[in-house]
């Protein structure tokens, strides 16, 4: 009896080691994952600093929305000017002489070389 009292306390006195490999799968896999997932929440494709990248796309297709609003605006004037019950013609003869290069009989004509 005596014996079987000494061996059953020799484990809790001299049985402990440092935490078993096994012990340390779990924590260490979930400390991987938490690491990717911040990573990913800082330099990812959606992450804080791509952030940045979008606010320059953002002010550079307004820019190029504001240009193709002006853009479509003279056109509409140009529309407008053109057609309807009667078109300008001042404006008509402007734009035939620049699209199909006519001239008068009375323009001066210079050829820059």
């Amino acid at each position: 009896m005596i014996r079987f009292l000494t061996f059953m306390s020799l484990p809790r006195l001299f049985g402990r080691t440092g935490p078993k490999l096994r012990n340390l799968i779990i924590p260490g896999v979930l400390s991987a994952i938490v690491a990717m997932l911040g990573f990913q929440a800082i330099q990812g494709e959606r992450g804080y600093l791509s952030l940045f990248g979008l606010e320059q796309e953002r002010l550079r297709t307004a820019a190029e929305l504001k240009a193709l609003q002006h853009e479509n605006d003279l056109l509409m004037r140009d529309i407008s000017l053109l057609s309807g019950d009667k078109p300008n013609l001042d404006f008509l003869d402007e734009r035939a002489r620049i699209v199909l290069g006519f001239v008068k009989s009375n323009d001066t004509v210079l050829i820059l070389r």
